[in-house]
């Protein structure tokens, strides 16, 4: 592992390692020596990961993050489940119901209304 300057007259720096037989030379593209550091430190550890097969799991979303997408996503369905009494058994909406059930009516009043322009919500089935 190395960090070096090709010549006296540039300035960015290079990185210089050798990964399972295969050398590594990439520049840092930076002027601080200190940054150039760390990217070569950085530029192995993505090489050792691809080559150890580990990947790296997102993060999990918020559930108000997830919650504002599904009912985005859901919108057309959603409406025409407050309209259409016969269609709250359907598959594609037992979530809502589970979800009302769990986190409360009233929230799901709110959320309904805004996103799929429902003035009045009820639960009939």
């Amino acid at each position: 592992m190395a960090i070096y300057r090709p010549t006296k007259d540039t300035k960015i720096w290079w990185y210089d390692f050798i990964f399972e037989g295969q050398r590594v030379r990439e520049s840092a593209k930076t002027r601080s020596k200190t940054v150039a550091r760390d990217a070569e430190r950085v530029r192995r550890r993505e090489i050792e990961e691809s080559y150890n097969g580990i990947k790296r799991r997102d993060r999990a979303k918020l559930f108000s993050v997830a919650a504002e997408e599904w009912l985005a996503l859901k919108a057309m369905t959603l409406s025409a489940y407050a309209t259409h009494k016969s269609s709250c058994r359907s598959r594609s909406l037992r979530v809502p119901i589970a979800i009302t059930q769990f986190y409360g009516l009233s929230l799901w009043k709110q959320s309904l209304s805004a996103r799929a322009g429902i003035e009045t919500f009820t639960t009939g089935c």
